[in-house]
């Protein structure tokens, strides 16, 4: 609803503005009539292009036009497309390329102060004219025609003196023509001192009094500016100040005292300006120009210059006109103080001025993302109501711009493009290509596409390829990829088998997170394939291959855990055998140690049998004697225990048996 009306204003502004000629016929747009002659009608903008008495081309929106006139535009539209069009040759003669509105030089002053000697400085005046001047030139302002007088120029001559600034406005209005345009900006301070407007340069002193004259002479004059836009011979002149910021001077004391004042809105409407002049201002009466630290700008100023860089070609027919840039730079500046700087209904950018129509002030040189959007927007709601036979009866031209869109991944322009490509309508034919464009479509979330697409799945051949284009979607493209090199190397399908290089591809795979590819690179490391083996890199792999559901890892992983206890439970039982074994080797060693002892003292005597060596059986009251038995004695006796009893088990047990038999004479009755 918004864009109607705004389409309505536009229209109801320029042409009511523009005076009335007896030119071919009469045209009603909106309930307001104009007299002009039909050039062309415009597929893509959906624009009727007029022609007035002295050749001034106009553009209105064929939505808006009268029924009779619609009939009109569409039966002269069909005949140009034949042989013997009356207005074929004359929209050829009379191109936009050629009018003598579009062959204008465009001349554009920008002056901007941050540093005062005097005076509170400002943050981002130059900001504000460098990136005024860079949109500038993307908006058709040729770079040697638009002059920067700032702070941070690199020059003595284009710093921000009244001198400077004087001399390059008296320059560039002397080089403009009948025909060109001439664009004047000045961001910094403005004074109010005895109702005289005035422009702050860099050197400019406070004057004392509204009578000071010699300080009023270091300030520019804003009817001396207006003069010189009276002097200058172009056809458009514009003029923007930003000049009613918000802090003046420094100091609250000096403020107080002080008979100047900001510079107000109000001082602009109530002067005298010359014809053909059109102003732009910051804000409304009683009210200041903002500046803003996230922007790095002043609000309204940066507002403009993205306005003049493509965002305010409402209609995208390539051309910015002046209610299109002011109606974009002031509602985004009010919301944007409202929004962001919580200050509401605190700053209304402004325009007014004698000027008729509503002239073309840029135009872009090439198409921006948004415009192209917006045109081939239109184009779907075309191919909804018409299906199929919008795409097979459109232009070669209409065909290569939905091909600009489609380089640009704009989803309609890729359907569109795409459909054409299927079809070989005003292109090659190429299906797979065409399928590629389907498929970015679609994965934007273009439903078109989507039905598009199911509809090439009814035939086998188109559903294999896509087929094959949804897996590699629904898949790690490059990972499966990947894996599937290295899974020829590791078979030697189509090339050289080497496992080196089947284990390059497996790990990139891998580390992709290819399940497959982690599984078999498992099998690498274990069985060595092109690598050391390590089991435990292995298990790493085919632990993660698992966790992703892959059935060979996960058997692959049990298998190695089941050898792995089984190689250990085999160590314990060896390890314990090896125990046994060298227990059984000491008790033996010490058998055979006892035996040579006892032979040994057989040889030096003979054992005679004789009960000395038993305890003799004394009285109860007599103290028994302990036994004095020799150690080959000892040795004997104990030797004949251990081969009646040999269930012994260690060295101690033996010293003890001695021991007994030292202390009473003979061996233990039981052990």
């Amino acid at each position: 609803m918004t864009t109607i009306r705004y389409s309505i204003f536009m229209v109801f502004v320029f042409i009511l503005s523009l005076p009335l000629y007896a030119e071919m016929r009469t045209w009603t747009a909106s309930g307001y009539k104009i007299e002009a002659e039909f050039v062309r009608f415009d597929d893509v903008t959906k624009n009727v292009e007029l022609k007035g008495e002295t050749n001034k081309m106009f553009d209105v929106k064929f939505d808006l036009l009268s029924k009779e006139d619609q009939e009109y535009v569409q039966k002269h539209t069909h005949q140009s497309r034949g042989d013997g069009n009356p207005f074929k040759q004359r929209s050829e003669t009379n191109t936009p390329s050629e009018t003598p509105q579009s062959k204008r030089i465009r001349y554009a002053l920008l002056v901007g102060v941050n540093d005062y000697k005097t005076l509170q400085p400002l943050r981002f005046s130059c900001n504000d004219v460098n990136y005024l001047a860079e949109q500038l030139q993307k908006a058709g302002y040729e770079q040697e025609n638009v002059v920067v007088v700032c702070d941070t120029a690199g020059k003595t001559s284009l710093t921000p003196m009244k001198e400077n600034i004087e001399r390059e406005l008296n320059r560039l209005i002397n080089k403009t023509g009948d025909n060109d345009q001439f664009f004047f900006v000045f961001c910094g301070h403005g004074l109010n001192i005895g109702n005289q407007a005035y422009l702050a340069p860099y050197d400019m002193e406070i004057p004392k009094s509204p009578e000071d004259i010699k300080a009023l002479e270091t300030l520019i004059s804003v009817d001396w500016v207006y003069e010189k836009f009276a002097e200058c011979p172009a056809r458009v002149k514009l003029l923007f100040l930003d000049a009613c910021q918000e802090n003046l001077f420094a100091s609250r004391a000096i403020r107080e005292k002080s008979s100047i004042k900001q510079l107000d809105a109000a001082e602009f409407k109530n002067r005298n300006v010359a014809k053909n002049v059109l102003q732009f201002h910051a804000c409304s009466p009683n009210q200041f120009s903002y500046e803003c630290t996230e922007l790095s700008h002043g609000v309204y100023s940066y507002f403009l210059a993205e306005g003049l860089g493509g965002k305010a070609d409402w209609d995208n027919d390539g051309r910015i006109n002046v209610l299109e840039l002011h109606q974009y730079a002031s509602d985004n500046t009010f919301r944007y103080v409202r929004d962001k700087l919580k200050k509401p209904n605190e700053q209304t950018p402004q325009f007014f001025g004698d000027l008729r129509g509503n002239p073309r002030i840029a135009e872009l040189s090439e198409d921006t993302l948004e415009r192209l959007k917006k045109k081939i927007e239109m184009d779907i709601v075309e191919y909804r109501k018409l299906k199929h036979a919008f795409v097979l009866k459109s232009s070669a031209d209409k065909v290569e711009f939905w091909g600009k869109c489609a380089e640009k991944n704009i989803p309609e322009g890729e359907f569109l493009y795409g459909y054409c490509l299927f079809e070989g309508h005003c292109v090659t034919k190429d299906k797979e290509k065409a399928l590629e464009f389907f498929n970015k479509a679609m994965t934007q979330d273009f439903y078109l596409a989507k039905d598009q697409l199911d509809e090439i799945k009814e035939m086998d051949r188109q559903t294999e390829l896509v087929r094959q284009e949804l897996l590699k979607k629904e898949k790690k493209q490059q990972a499966f990829e990947n894996y599937e090199r290295g899974l020829r190397y590791f078979k030697g399908d189509g090339v050289l088998k080497d496992y080196k290089e089947a284990f390059t591809w497996f790990h990139k795979a891998a580390e992709q997170g290819f399940a497959s590819a982690q599984s078999n690179l498992g099998v690498c490391y274990e069985k060595g394939y092109g690598i050391d083996q390590d089991k435990e890199k292995a298990i790493k792999w085919y632990r993660k291959a698992a966790d992703q559901g892959d059935i060979i890892a996960t058997d692959s992983l049990k298998r190695i855990e089941t050898e792995t206890a089984r190689i250990e439970f085999e160590r314990l039982k060896k390890e314990q055998a090896e125990q046994e074994k060298t227990k059984n080797e000491e008790r033996d060693r010490l058998r055979k140690e006892i035996t040579e002892e006892v032979l040994h003292d057989l040889n030096k005597k003979k054992y005679t049998g004789n009960s000395s060596s038993q305890p003799s059986n004394i009285n109860n009251s007599t103290k028994i004697q302990k036994p004095q038995l020799s150690e080959s004695e000892v040795s004997r006796l104990t030797n004949q225990y251990i081969w009646r009893t040999p269930q012994w088990e260690s060295i101690a047990e033996i010293q003890e048996i001695k021991q007994y038999i030292r202390q009473y004479g003979r061996p233990p009755q039981k052990r």
